[in-house]
């Protein structure tokens, strides 16, 4: 496992390199986002092409297997690796994660709204530190869940606060886009004040879409009030290690 300096690296590793089962869909601006930080690890074989991004405490997974018995290098940390198709999961995906020793442990759903329920506004609304955001995501979601790319998040984290200055509600009003309430601030109209943020911010400008835990009926009946309705795009996280 080499760590990449570069966009051109990554470039010539992946250049020509046929796939039959992959997650790759990182993007050429997450690699330069990466490299630069020096948080970028890959692994190129004859029949595959690993991608490992640093995270606090584990690693996530990226790869491209020309050659579906290819196997995974074995490893010291915890993985975590992502999947996103439209209505089915594909079979060779899955079954080679599983081959692999790898758990399904979360699916989603994403949700398109056309319009947001939410009366664009700033007013009351703060930015938050990605510290602040960190640790109520944390509160909110597990390690998994949330797979934000903090703490240097990129996309305007936007919060309500309470009287004493703690955030009752934050908003990573990037990609992955995601929301937290605390817990004894809910069902108080904070979320639809913190999309009617992102409204006020991106001032239209085309739908809206949030991924959202399949189980998580509460908050797919959030969403529904917001205005999203299931797209059917479909996500399944996996892990492998302790997380």
């Amino acid at each position: 496992m080499n760590r990449l300096a570069d966009f051109d690296e990554y470039k010539a590793l992946a250049s020509g390199f046929s796939r039959a089962v992959t997650n790759n869909y990182m993007m050429p601006s997450d690699v330069r986002r990466l490299t630069a930080r020096g948080d970028l690890f890959a692994e190129r074989r004859l029949g595959a092409l690993f991608l490992f991004e640093r995270r606090e405490g584990y690693l996530k997974l990226f790869f491209s297997v020309a050659d579906a018995s290819e196997t995974l290098t074995p490893q010291t940390e915890p993985l975590t690796a992502f999947i996103v198709y439209r209505e089915a999961p594909d079979e060779a995906q899955t079954r080679w994660l599983a081959a692999q020793g790898f758990r399904r442990a979360v699916g989603r759903i994403r949700m398109t709204a056309k319009t947001l329920n939410a009366a664009p506004s700033l007013r009351g609304i703060t930015d938050a530190s990605p510290d602040e955001a960190r640790g109520l995501f944390r509160e909110s979601f597990d390690t998994l869940t949330a797979d934000l790319p903090l703490p240097d998040a990129y996309g305007r984290l936007l919060a309500v606060r309470d009287a004493d200055g703690t955030a009752a509600g934050i908003l990573h009003a990037g990609s992955p886009r995601f929301i937290a309430v605390r817990a004894n601030a809910r069902r108080h109209g904070i979320a639809k004040r913190l999309y009617g943020a992102y409204a006020a911010i991106r001032r239209g400008a085309g739908p809206v879409r949030a991924w959202v835990d399949a189980d998580n009926v509460p908050a797919v009946a959030l969403y529904g009030k917001l205005g999203f309705t299931p797209d059917g795009a479909r996500a399944e996280g996996w892990t492998k290690g302790r997380l």
